[in-house]
């Protein structure tokens, strides 16, 4: 097994986040040739035996598409939606199937925009709405958001929501809060219709200070 089989194999078994810092510390020439692996090599180093146990921890080796979209949905988190959704299309871009296969497992929260209504519904049904989700977004993320509560609950979010932005770890917090909402509309829309390839992204300025390619 080379060097960069044994590094593809041990990204798949971090952390989703963990992996998603890791892989942000190559330059962009080197993330794709990382991630091109991570496609090739799967379980195929496994012995036959182990392969079929189905051990849980060894699932992402065998099941890389889900992997490979949680550790974009975390590469969005940390360097911004248009740097994994360009990252990902770099690497698929001569491969459609691939795109496809991989967005049954990606959601970028920003792409709540697009969503018909009855999904952002249940979403918020399993996690409340929270000033975090509001915070820094897009106006028509707010707007679909606030919509799809009861009028007295986006009031109290609204009101809310001064004092959110005036915590020092709220940046943080809000962060992790939209991976969390995006993972479960990700997971809601497999029982729904899937997401199609292309990304449906409200025009949003890159970050200052963020993640550029390399």
């Amino acid at each position: 097994m080379s060097e960069q089989s044994a590094f593809a194999a041990v990204l798949l078994l971090m952390p989703d986040h963990e992996a998603a810092q890791a892989l942000l510390l190559l330059t962009r020439a080197e993330q794709l040739t990382l991630l091109q692996e991570i496609k090739t090599i799967s379980n195929s180093f496994l012995p036959s035996e182990v392969a079929a146990a189905g051990l849980p921890s060894l699932q992402p080796l065998q099941q890389f598409e889900s992997k490979a979209g949680g550790i974009m949905m975390s590469v969005a988190q940390l360097a911004g939606v248009r740097y994994a959704s360009d990252l990902l299309n770099a690497w698929t871009g001569d491969d459609p199937v691939l795109l496809q296969s991989l967005r049954k497992h990606i959601f970028f929260f920003e792409e709540i925009v697009c969503l018909p209504d009855r999904t952002v519904q249940r979403a918020l049904q399993e996690i409340k709405l929270s000033p975090l989700l509001l915070l820094d977004a897009d106006d028509r993320i707010v707007q679909k958001l606030l919509t799809n509560v009861s009028r007295r609950v986006a009031k109290q979010v609204t009101d809310e929501l001064h004092q959110y932005g005036q915590r020092e770890a709220a940046a943080a917090e809000a962060q992790l809060a939209k991976g969390r909402f995006a993972r479960l509309i990700a997971t809601l829309l497999k029982t729904e219709e899937p997401a199609g390839s292309e990304f449906c992204l409200p025009e949003i300025p890159a970050p200052v200070g963020g993640t550029e390619a390399r």
